[in-house]
């Protein structure tokens, strides 16, 4: 798969998760795997029956390779924070805002597009960023043994 054929499928996932976007109702977290011409949805069911977000990250890793994927898309609402120095977590934060988070990891791709959702529940312009992300959600398709 070319730089620009998983770039447009990726792009098809940021417009999908604008375009879907419920004010009403929080974006789940969801993890889809691609590899050659093909898009596997991780299972929500399997998501939601792990006890905590570090499980669910080893699984979606362990999973990923088993089936191949070349590449980990993750769409996700979450929280941000611009405070470096404060070891709260994000949610305990004052200065937190909501996101909506749409990640991808692999060979030719790896970037996160952060679309702020503003007070009112009405979403701002995405921003892309080619550097990985940091977190327990970072190498889900183990992207960082060919970089």
């Amino acid at each position: 798969m070319t730089h620009d054929e998983i770039k447009n499928i990726y792009d098809a996932f940021v417009s999908t998760a604008i375009e879907t976007f419920d004010k009403n109702e929080q974006t789940p977290l969801m993890f889809y795997f691609v590899k050659k011409n093909e898009i596997t949805a991780v299972p929500n069911e399997i998501i939601v029956s792990l006890t905590d977000r570090d499980e669910v990250a080893n699984f979606v890793r362990i999973a990923a390779k088993k089936w191949g994927a070349e590449y980990v898309i993750t769409v996700s609402e979450a929280w941000v924070s611009n405070t470096l120095d404060d070891t709260r977590p994000v949610r305990e934060r004052d200065d937190r805002s909501s996101i909506i988070l749409v990640a991808i990891d692999g060979l030719r791709l790896t970037g996160t597009t952060l679309i702020p959702i503003k007070d009112d529940r009405t979403l701002g312009e995405p921003t892309f960023y080619s550097s990985p992300s940091s977190g327990r959600f970072t190498d889900l398709a183990g992207s960082s043994e060919f970089n």
